[in-house]
């Protein structure tokens, strides 16, 4: 029986997770958190709406992923100068370390997977992926927006 795509996209997904080796660290993070951490090294002075933005997801989820990362001591919540109501997110010196950690284990599964193909293929392989991704990203926030809108109804 011949598999579909979704069968082996399924299949590859769970391999890549175990070579990534994100639930393995002594903190286990989630994917979703493990962006964010990245993230907030990348912003200078990020806040929970930046966040929120730069990972296509509901302002809600972010205060709660956020509340979990504090728990876990990678992150801070600093009061800023200028609005007492506005958070800036920031790494603590354990989430400085699972920053590393994490751009450590994305490049190795960069590099596995550069290996593994000719240029070509992964050139072609990014800019599916880059595609396809551009989509669902464009399908959520249109989802979430018609959620809304029916919520003011």
């Amino acid at each position: 029986m011949k598999h579909t795509l979704v069968f082996h996209l399924i299949g590859l997904s769970k391999k890549l997770q175990g070579v990534i080796g994100l639930k393995s660290q002594l903190l286990p993070l989630s994917y979703s958190q493990a962006a964010a951490l990245l993230v907030i090294d990348s912003l200078p002075r990020a806040s929970q709406t930046d966040i929120a933005k730069k990972l296509n997801f509901k302002p809600a989820s972010i205060v709660t992923m956020i509340d979990q990362l504090e728990k876990f001591q990678l992150v801070k919540r600093c009061v800023q100068a200028n609005n007492r109501r506005a958070y800036q997110i920031e790494l603590t010196a354990i989430g400085e370390n699972a920053v590393i950690n994490i751009k450590k284990q994305t490049r190795r599964i960069e590099n596995f997977v550069k290996n593994q193909l000719t240029r070509q293929e992964l050139q072609l392989f990014t800019s599916i992926t880059e595609k396809l991704s551009m989509i669902i990203d464009e399908r959520n926030t249109k989802n979430f927006k018609l959620k809304r809108e029916g919520v003011k109804k």
